[in-house]
C-alpha cells in the first residue's frame, strides 16, 4: 500500500468518525433525559416540577411561599389562611396524613397531587374495574367549555405512549364536589370539605410536570386548578424535602461527563481514532479460522410454545396464568432477592424497581385471579402479558 492509498483510508475514516460523533450528539439531546417520574421542584428534567414551583413563586409571591420541613412545619401550625400543596407520585405516612388532615380542619385549604388512593383522608377508594383498562397515549380533561387533551411522553417527546391515567368513579358520592373529569367521566380532580377547611385530591400529577408545559392545556389547566383556592400562603411538599429521597442518585452516565469536558471529549476521541486506525492496519488474522459451531436448539422455548398451543385449542388460558406466575416471582426473586411471600411485597418491589404501586398490584392482583380458577379471556391475557413485559422493560 503506497502513501496516498494510506493517506486517503486516513482521511476516510476520520469523516466517518465525526459523521458517526454528529449522529450520536443529535441523538443524545433526546435520550439522556431522566423520564423518571420525580417532580422535584428543583429539576428541569421531562418529570420534574422546575416550572410548577416558578409559577407558584410568581403567583402567590416567593415571600408567601414556604417549604414544609425547611421553612414551617405542617404539624406545629394552629391556625388557618394556608394553602398546602403536595405534589409526588406516591402518598406519605401514616404521621403526615394525620398532620394533613389536622391541618384542614383548622380552616385550611389543601391540594394534594399524586397519583396514588388517599383513602385515609379522603374515604375515597379506588374502583377495581381498572385492573382490566386498555391503555392509551391521550388524557381527555372535560372543562366547562372544552376539552383539552394530554399526550403522554416516555423516553422521547417524538412518539406518544401507552399509559394508565388513575381517574375515580365518584358515582353518588354526593359530599364530595367533583372538580374535573375525564372523557369518560371518571374523575381526576375532586373535593372533599373537612370541618371548616376542604382537602383536594388531584390524581394526575403529570399534568403539571415539566413536560406537560409542551402542549398547549397547560397554562389554561394551571390557571383552572389554582382558580379554587383563596389562601394568600402556600406550603409546598415533596418527598425530597426529607431524609428519604428516592431519587437521590447521578443521571448521567460515565460518558456524558466525559463528552461534556473539552479536555477529556478530545482524549476520547483521540482513543476512538487510533483504535480504529490500528483494527485497521493490524487487524489482519493471524491464526486459523475457527470452525463454527451449530447452536444448540433451545428446547424449552419449543416446549413453552406446545403447551401455550394446547392450552390456546382447549381455551383454557386460566391454566397458563400460574406459569406466568411462577417465571414473574422467579425473576424477582433472582433480581431482587424478594420473596413473593413477603408481607409488604409490593412495596418494596415497587421501591427497588422504581414502579409505581398501582402498576405492580395490577400484575399481583391478575396472577392471584388466574391461579384462583377466574377465567381469562384472550384480551385478558394480553393484557397481563402485556403489563409483565412492561414491568421488567421499565423496571430498573
Amino acid at each position: 500500500m503506497d502513501n496516498k492509498t494510506t493517506l486517503g483510508v486516513i482521511i476516510s475514516v476520520v469523516c466517518i468518525i465525526f459523521l458517526i460523533g454528529s449522529i450520536f450528539f443529535e441523538r443524545t439531546e433526546i435520550n439522556t433525559s431522566n423520564w423518571q417520574d420525580s417532580y422535584d421542584f428543583e429539576s428541569q428534567e421531562p418529570y420534574g416540577a422546575w416550572l410548577f414551583r416558578k409559577m407558584v413563586d410568581v403567583r402567590f409571591g416567593n415571600e408567601n411561599v414556604y417549604e414544609n420541613n425547611r421553612d414551617i412545619n405542617i404539624a406545629e401550625i394552629d391556625t388557618s389562611g394556608f394553602l398546602y400543596i403536595y405534589l409526588a407520585s406516591y402518598g406519605f405516612k401514616d404521621e403526615k396524613e394525620k398532620a394533613i388532615k389536622y391541618l384542614a380542619e383548622l380552616g385550611n385549604e389543601v391540594l394534594l397531587i399524586v397519583d396514588e388512593n388517599l383513602t385515609n383522608l379522603t374515604d375515597v377508594h379506588h374502583s377495581s374495574n381498572d385492573l382490566f383498562t386498555d391503555s392509551d397515549s391521550l388524557f381527555r380533561l372535560e372543562f366547562p367549555d372544552t376539552t383539552l387533551v394530554y399526550k403522554n411522553y416516555r423516553g422521547s417527546i417524538e412518539k406518544a405512549s401507552l399509559f394508565d391515567p388513575m381517574t375515580i368513579d365518584l358515582t353518588g358520592r354526593i359530599e364530595i364536589s367533583i372538580l374535573g373529569i375525564s372523557s369518560d367521566t371518571s374523575a381526576f380532580f375532586y373535593r372533599k370539605t373537612l370541618d371548616e377547611g376542604y382537602i383536594h385530591h388531584h390524581t394526575a400529577p403529570f399534568l403539571f410536570s415539566n413536560i406537560g408545559a409542551k402542549q398547549e392545556y397547560y397554562l389554561k389547566h394551571w390557571e383552572w386548578v389554582m382558580s379554587k383556592f383563596k389562601s394568600k400562603k402556600v406550603i409546598l411538599d415533596s418527598p425530597f424535602f426529607t431524609d428519604f429521597n428516592p431519587y437521590n442518585k447521578a443521571n448521567n452516565s460515565p460518558i456524558q461527563y466525559i463528552l461534556s469536558q473539552k479536555s477529556l471529549a478530545w482524549a476520547y476521541y483521540a482513543f476512538l481514532f487510533t483504535t480504529i486506525v490500528f483494527v485497521f492496519f493490524r487487524g489482519k488474522r493471524k491464526q486459523r479460522a475457527i470452525p463454527v459451531l451449530v447452536k444448540n436448539e433451545n428446547t424449552s422455548i419449543q416446549y413453552i410454545d406446545t403447551l401455550s398451543e394446547l392450552f390456546k385449542q382447549q381455551n383454557q388460558n386460566e391454566k397458563l396464568v400460574p406459569h406466568m406466575q411462577a417465571i414473574f416471582y422467579h425473576k424477582i426473586k433472582q433480581k431482587y432477592y424478594l420473596a413473593h411471600d413477603h408481607k409488604e411485597f409490593v412495596e418494596v418491589l415497587s421501591r427497588k424497581s422504581k414502579i409505581p404501586e398501582k402498576n405492580i398490584r395490577a400484575i399481583v392482583n391478575n396472577l392471584k385471579s388466574g391461579s384462583s380458577g377466574y377465567h381469562f379471556s384472550d384480551d385478558q391475557l394480553i393484557m397481563l402479558y402485556r403489563r409483565i413485559e412492561e414491568f421488567f422493560k421499565s423496571a430498573e
